[in-house]
């Protein structure tokens, strides 16, 4: 079924090839990864890296070149993959690491489905 990507939003739980050695919370190094470019204009960080662990907040479709959202679904998907990759690359990591992602589409309108505008 074809939709249109609204809200797309991405959850991404990577981990390093070395593995992730369980240590008590309190001595887990945590960071904030803000990516070059990227707007932090909502109430959570684009990732985080925990130990080991990179994990990477829902993700949009925004590209931050631009700051516009490409109109097509299947460019809504690309672009998001793609902020998906730049957080990722700012932890230290990239798509190869990932182990779990989600991907969440709206069905388009039947409105826009009858006049053709979300093609």
């Amino acid at each position: 079924m074809r939709g249109t990507l609204l809200c797309t939003a991405f959850l991404a739980l990577v981990a390093a090839v070395s593995g992730f050695a369980q240590a008590p919370a309190e001595s887990v190094q945590k960071q904030v990864l803000s990516p070059e470019g990227v707007a932090i204009n909502l109430p959570f960080s684009p990732g985080i890296v925990a130990g080991d662990l990179v994990f990477v907040a829902g993700q949009g479709t925004r590209d931050s070149k631009s700051g516009q959202h490409p109109a097509p679904w299947e460019d809504q998907a690309r672009q998001s993959m793609e902020n998906v990759r730049v957080v990722l690359k700012t932890g230290g990591m990239d798509l190869a690491n990932v182990v779990s992602c989600h991907a969440y589409g709206v069905p388009r309108p039947a409105a826009s489905a009858r006049d053709g505008s979300q093609r």
